[in-house]
């Protein structure tokens, strides 16, 4: 068993876009979900997409499925598993030589980038200040005066430090410095305009792609995760694929460390230890920190005080035996990365959660740390 830091660097522009898709005006799809001329990519690509470039790296036998003997089926089922992820599957699941995979993040400048809990006090921008550095130095702040407040269902915290004319704040932060920056800084958007073939006016439409922002002089950055793979000669060696809506290709590379997955979630953890110090509870509470996006399966507020929470949707592909991509039944809506919650019971509320299946390619990792005794809460 190996443990790999995989990064995956960008060749161009990407549109990440799940359940998103044109609809015109003239076809009959009988649901006006997300009907649109205007669609726009996901900024960070999901689990599955990452686990899905692994899977096809790792095939051993690449070759028309007319030309597979079940000699070669066999060898491809040990390296890669028998289907792709599937979220409903009642049984768990098996990815060959892909044991687990960590959460995504973001490596740029030689810093780890991860999802900016959403509770940071995010701060205006003054128009007069230089607005080339906005964000840029300032550090993670997160919420910590806390008001009790009566609810139909209770008593729930609500925090004294949100501005609601600044918002919630959505970007990343440095786990080795507690920089912050607004996604703007990290990535930017390119709007591609394309027409309908054999349309009238109202096949037009526009894409909005991403791709990482970088200074000249500056390396590339790179998605990246951590993955233990039961094969030992990946190191240093990289391949090209082709992911997304888009068919973006991404140079896919393999470096052995010592350090895993365990480790990554161990600094996180240690990171929030930090920037929580004055956290304000007239009693023992947890905190909890969604590092990947979270399935949802039950009412995620159920147990909790307090909530700063984005959504996104998800709906799992198939590959069929002839090698026909088909969509799940099901439409889940996951809990963003970043989102918090402020629970009561530490561990009733993550492990409502639980789920193997997206566990092991790096959904549903929660981190919860204890907070008590920093003060009063207004009663």
């Amino acid at each position: 068993m190996s443990t790999y830091k995989v990064t995956f660097t960008p060749n161009e522009p990407w549109f990440f876009g799940n359940e998103k898709g044109f609809r015109f005006p003239w076809q009959n799809i009988g649901n006006t979900y997300r009907n649109s001329y205007f669609i726009k990519s996901e900024p960070i690509p999901s689990q599955s997409t990452i686990l899905g470039a692994l899977r096809y790296i790792l095939i051993p036998e690449k070759k028309p499925l007319k030309e597979y003997t079940n000699d070669d089926i066999k060898r491809n089922i040990d390296y890669i598993g028998e289907s792709s992820f599937n979220v409903d599957s009642k049984d768990i699941q098996r990815f060959g030589k892909i044991k687990t995979v960590s959460p995504i993040f973001i490596i740029k400048t030689g810093k780890t980038l991860i999802p900016a809990p959403m509770d940071h006090k995010a701060k205006k921008i003054d128009e007069s200040e230089d607005r080339n550095n906005k964000k840029e130095y300032e550090q993670y702040d997160a919420f910590s005066r806390y008001e009790a407040v009566d609810t139909p269902e209770g008593k729930k915290l609500y925090t004294a430090d949100y501005d609601s004319k600044t918002g919630v704040f959505d970007g990343f932060v440095e786990l080795e410095t507690g920089n912050i920056h607004c996604q703007s800084d990290v990535l930017r958007s390119e709007v591609r305009v394309g027409n309908r073939r054999f349309s009238d006016d109202s096949g037009f439409f526009k894409k909005e792609y991403y791709c990482f922002k970088t200074k000249k002089g500056e390396a590339h950055a790179s998605f990246a995760v951590i993955a233990e793979i039961d094969v030992d000669d990946l190191d240093k060696k990289t391949y090209t694929v082709a992911l997304g809506q888009g068919k973006s290709t991404f140079a896919v590379k393999f470096e052995k460390t010592i350090s895993d997955s365990k480790d990554f979630i161990n600094n996180v953890t240690l990171f929030l230890n930090k920037h929580h110090k004055n956290f304000s509870c007239d009693d023992k509470v947890a905190f909890h920190y969604c590092l990947s996006d979270i399935f949802v399966q039950v009412d995620p507020y159920n147990k909790s005080q307090f909530a700063v929470v984005m959504t996104r949707d998800h709906r799992s592909f198939m590959t069929k035996e002839r090698g026909q991509i088909a969509k799940g039944q099901n439409l889940h809506r996951l809990l963003r990365a970043g989102s918090v919650v402020i629970s009561r019971d530490d561990a009733k509320w993550a492990s409502q959660f639980e789920n193997k299946n997206a566990e092991q390619i790096g959904y549903n990792k929660i981190i919860s740390i204890e907070l008590s005794n920093g003060g009063k809460v207004n009663e």
